[in-house]
């Protein structure tokens, strides 16, 4: 039997093909909100898309930024505070859910392939690996064994 694709087989077979692509990956997400900790999707130079970060205007919004940073072909790695309620400044997210999310928003790199492989490889397997995710980019982290805090990486 054949393992279905996930995002990081899609990642790693777009950025074969020289497509650029952008991940977006949930951080952590507080009370109601659309996507939570783990959903991740992929955005790529011809606007195919893989996976989901919660859906709506809000994905909408952040699957169009993918789109335009591509366009510019600007390395970039950021994140951004996702509140999905009226009334809030430049971190509304369109949505009124009251919840909140965390977002990591990243140009694939390189460097980036080596942690998508061993990922992709870890699921055909069947097997546990640890991703860290920081500014610069994606990471194994070798013999991992407790809770990692997305937050810790961005401070």
């Amino acid at each position: 039997m054949t393992p279905s694709p996930s995002i990081w087989h899609f990642i790693e077979n777009h950025h074969r093909d020289g497509n650029a692509c952008v991940l977006l990956y949930v951080l952590n997400s507080v009370g109601s909100s659309p996507g939570r900790q783990g959903f991740c999707m992929a955005v790529t130079r011809d606007s195919q898309m893989f996976g989901s970060i919660g859906g709506g205007i809000m994905e909408h919004k952040w699957v169009e930024f993918a789109k335009k940073m591509l366009d510019e072909n600007q390395r970039f790695s950021l994140v951004r505070d996702q509140i999905h309620q009226d009334g809030i400044g430049d971190n509304r997210s369109g949505m009124i859910c009251s919840g909140e999310q965390k977002i990591f928003i990243h140009l694939i790199q390189e460097a980036d392939i080596p942690a998508v492989k061993a990922i992709a490889k870890s699921l055909d397997d069947k097997s546990t690996i640890c991703l860290k995710l920081d500014p610069k980019g994606l990471h194994i982290v070798p013999d991992y064994s407790g809770d990692i805090q997305y937050l810790d990486f961005f401070r």
